[in-house]
C-alpha cells in the first residue's frame, strides 16, 4: 500500500477497560504489576567514593581519631571562669549546659555577666566559631549548679 493517500473515518466506542488512565488512581484501580522472582541477584561492587578508606578496627585508628577533638568539663560558679587552658580547635568547639544543671549559665568574653552573656538554658548547647577555648568564659545564675560541658573540633 506504498503511496496510498486519503482521509480515513474510524467511528465506534471506546472500551474503557483497556484504556490507560492518566493521574492518580487509588491502590485498587491501579494497574497489577508482576515482578519475577525467579531472577538471580544483581551483583554489585562499592568503591570508596571521594577517596574515603574503610577503617580499621587498629589501636592507631582509635588513637588518631582522639587527636580529631577534644572535650571537657567544668563546674560553673557566680564567677566568669574560662572554658579552660589556652587549646586550640580548627572548627571551632561546642558548649553545652548538662541537662542535670539547675540553672542557666552564660557565655561570652572575660568580663561576662549573667546580664550581658549569651544565655545557655539547662539541656541546650550552642556551637561557638571561636579556636581558642581559653577565650570564652562562663557564668552561672546560681554558684554551682550549672556545669559546663564543650567538645572541640580539629
Amino acid at each position: 500500500m506504498s503511496g496510498f493517500e486519503g482521509e480515513v473515518t474510524v467511528s465506534g466506542t471506546v472500551n474503557t477497560s483497556s484504556v490507560a488512565v492518566v493521574g492518580q488512581k487509588t491502590m485498587a484501580n491501579s494497574t497489577p504489576v508482576v515482578m519475577a522472582s525467579d531472577q538471580s541477584a544483581i551483583p554489585v561492587s562499592i568503591s570508596s567514593p571521594l577517596g574515603v578508606q574503610t577503617p580499621s578496627n587498629s589501636v592507631s585508628t582509635l588513637t588518631a581519631l582522639s587527636t580529631l577533638f577534644g572535650t571537657g568539663q567544668l563546674a560553673v560558679t557566680a564567677s566568669a571562669l574560662a572554658l579552660g587552658a589556652s587549646t586550640s580547635f580548627k572548627n571551632g568547639f561546642a558548649l553545652a549546659n548538662l541537662s542535670s544543671s539547675t540553672a542557666s549559665l552564660f557565655v561570652g568574653g572575660s568580663g561576662v555577666t549573667t546580664s550581658t552573656g549569651y544565655e545557655i538554658a539547662p539541656g541546650t548547647s550552642l556551637v561557638i566559631p571561636v579556636q581558642d577555648i581559653s577565650t570564652v568564659y562562663v557564668v552561672a545564675a546560681v554558684i554551682s549548679t550549672a556545669t559546663a560541658c564543650w567538645i572541640g573540633f580539629d
